[in-house]
């Protein structure tokens, strides 16, 4: 057993105070007697009660003082000891693997490699001293959970954590392993507070151990608790492509980069960007390529955006500024379409990551749409323009109309039959007259079919017409499907559709009519099928915003762009999409498969990745994306305010079983007796 509060003790001097109080008590008291017979007969009484009242006035005594002792023990918190506190000489180091610990000396050491050093140095001092020795790294920021996520590779983490004991080969070998690997320090921001956090579980064992960040910021205001190394050199410098941009106008590319420089230095920068593949044309189905140049002035921890503009734009006048730069580009220069742009800057500085930029996306997929029917609908056509000249950003959608006569239906059939066979298109809009047999090279949408095509998977049996000339509602008939995003079947009515039946198992009904399935789709493999089972003739679909809302969510849902992004900072997570069984992600240490869609995947390592696949209708597909380091990595000389300092609370309950309910029971047992023993004095 142990006091937690030993000066608690001093509360025994109450039971000093009671003594002293007894001492100078008086020990007899004055009475008032009416005779001499009466006063013989009182000290006759009182001679036979002596023994039991000095025997009771012990008890009373012994009880107060014992009730004083209880009072000070309470004060003093005895406990007994589960385990004993480590009271060895212990350190721990974090540090920093953000990404600008990356930069380079004129010796072409790193700030990690400087800082590992150092704690090598740490750590032989304190074994020396036969301490205890703890290594943190600071984790990475991720955006996304492990559940969600795909990492790419490998993200640095908590398990690099070293509880050695006197084992300095050990501590020696692994800081060895992390300089070696060159994967242990991030490219992208690292948190210090989690590191700072992970530390609560080494106080807690002992409140007296010192912490120290190895960093390359110093900080204004930096806990008291935590010592902070600087370990960045006062020559060290970067220049940095911050971000780059290619945004259509005027039909024409303008090409946005942003700059900067860091360190106690100005430079002139020279700039380039290499442009690949411009400007094709079926006669130039290569396309040719470009290269702008220019030097830039920047100034230290000013940031400068340059614009390569084409000097006949209307925008072109825009002012320049000190922060804006303004490069005008010639006829020969202009660039209508791209597959690639290289951007890079020809510097010797400190931080070489983020002297390159990469720009992709620029070659949109191609969707081959046929709409075949005898009676051509203008709304359907007036969509299709619409898809094709207002989404250019998704997709290069082209798509063919051709005339086809329904006097004869073997004819008929033979007309659709040399477009499906010919195996070029990706949706196939069959309208009134269907196909004997579906297509099964690419997605298929059917309005107010006639007859199921073989392979459809349900019937036709006839039409219904709405008795009086009037229309009915539609009811939704599923939540939350792609297809039904942004339309409201309730504000659809119809007066006419085909009663169908014997519907596969495959489809999904969105809609339908009086209980009857109007509007259905599937999306399993090869089996991609949207079924409209009416007219717009006889609907006001097509006078509604609904009609074309689903044939946008048509083109998302079956012709999902691979990714949502065409740039993105480490760890930043983005969408994968898939028009197949699996997509091969390959790019730097990076060769995977995925096969579960949506998926958020995000890279830890800067540079350009590879998506590709080939769809279910076997089309080769690919698609760059570029991966770069967070913006406010790049600042190199970044002053910092604070972080989280360290709590060192110790939780008591885990070292010592305290007890005070057994003192406190034990103190009003006393209190009670002491109780008694006044009612009996006074009987």
């Amino acid at each position: 057993m142990t006091l937690l509060i030993p000066l608690g003790l001093l509360g025994l001097l109450g039971v000093v105070a009671l003594i002293i109080i007894y001492l100078i008590k008086p020990n007899y008291q004055q009475r008032f007697i009416s005779s001499t017979y009466i006063w013989k007969l009182s000290l006759k009484y009182k001679k036979k009660r002596i023994p039991i009242s000095k025997f009771r006035n012990l008890l009373l005594i012994l009880c107060q003082i014992l009730i004083l002792t209880s009072l000070a023990l309470i004060l003093a918190k005895p406990a007994i000891v589960l385990r004993e506190r480590s009271g060895a000489n212990e350190v721990i180091a974090i540090i920093d693997s953000s990404a600008s610990m990356r930069a380079e000396n004129d010796a072409g050491v790193k700030r990690f490699e400087r800082a590992v050093e150092k704690v090598k140095t740490l750590a032989a001092e304190t074994v020396a001293n036969k301490g205890i020795v703890s290594v943190l790294m600071t984790p990475s920021q991720k955006v996304a959970t492990e559940e969600q996520s795909l990492l790419t590779n490998s993200v640095p983490s908590y398990d690099f954590v070293l509880l050695q004991e006197g084992n300095l080969d050990n501590i020696n070998d692994k800081m060895d392993e992390v300089v070696d690997g060159n994967t242990e320090c991030s490219y992208g921001n690292a948190s210090i507070d989690d590191a700072i956090n992970k530390c609560d579980d080494i106080i807690k064992d002992n409140p007296n151990v010192k912490i120290y960040l190895y960093t390359d910021k110093d900080y204004d205001y930096p806990p008291s608790t935590v010592t902070v190394v600087n370990v960045a050199d006062t020559e060290e410098w970067n220049a940095a492509i911050l971000d780059a941009t290619a945004e259509t106008e005027d039909n024409t590319y303008v090409f946005t980069v942003d700059l900067a420089v860091y360190g106690n230095r100005d430079e002139n920068v020279d700039l380039k960007i290499e442009i690949y593949g411009a400007n094709k044309t079926s006669s130039d189905p290569d396309g040719v390529d470009k290269e702008y140049n220019v030097s830039v002035e920047c100034f230290a921890g000013i940031p400068v955006t340059v614009v390569f503009r084409y000097e006949d734009s209307e925008y072109f006048n825009d002012k320049e500024t000190e922060n804006i730069k303004i490069v005008p580009l010639g006829d020969h220069e202009r660039v209508f379409s791209f597959e690639s742009a290289e951007i890079s800057i020809d510097v010797e500085d400190s931080f070489r990551t983020d002297d390159y930029f990469s720009i992709y996306g620029e070659e949109k997929d191609k969707i081959k749409v046929l709409y075949a029917s005898p009676m051509r609908n203008s709304f359907v056509s007036s969509i299709m323009d619409l898809m094709k000249y207002r989404n250019t950003d998704n997709w290069d959608v082209q798509y063919d109309a051709p005339s086809l006569s329904a006097d004869d239906d073997n004819k008929y059939q033979e007309s659709i039959n040399e477009y499906i066979t010919a195996d070029i298109y990706d949706l196939y809009i069959f309208e009134h007259i269907m196909p004997k047999t579906m297509p099964k090279n690419g997605v298929v949408f059917l309005i107010n079919p006639d007859r199921a095509p073989q392979g459809a998977e349900f019937m036709v049996n006839g039409d219904f017409t709405v008795p009086g000339k009037q229309s009915l509602p539609l009811a939704s008939e599923t939540e939350n499907h792609p297809l039904m995003k942004n339309v409201n079947p309730e504000s659809i009515t119809v007066s006419k559709y085909m009663r169908i039946t014997n519907l596969g198992g495959g489809y999904d009904v969105l809609a339908s009519c009086d209980g009857n399935p109007v509007l259905f789709a599937r999306n399993e493999g090869e089996l991609q099928t949207v079924v409209m089972g009416f007219s717009e003739h006889y609907s006001n679909i097509s006078i509604t915003l609904n009609f074309p809302m689903l044939f946008l969510n048509l083109f998302n849902y079956y012709f999902p762009d691979a990714v949502n992004l065409d740039s993105v900072e480490v760890y930043q997570s983005i969408v994968l999409n898939s028009r197949s069984q699996s997509v091969n992600v390959n790019g730097i240490d990076t060769d995977e498969i995925i096969d579960e869609f949506p998926a958020n995947i995000h890279f830890n390592t800067p540079g350009s990745y590879t998506i590709s696949q080939t769809t279910y209708f076997d089309k080769y597909l690919s698609r760059k994306v570029f991966v770069k380091i967070p913006a406010g990595e790049s600042n190199i000389s970044e002053r910092g305010d604070t972080f989280e300092a360290p709590l060192f609370i110790v939780d008591e309950s885990e070292y010592f079983r305290d007890l005070l309910l057994y003192l406190e029971i034990a103190l009003v047992a006393l209190l009670f007796a002491e109780w008694i023993l006044h009612l009996r004095e006074g009987a």
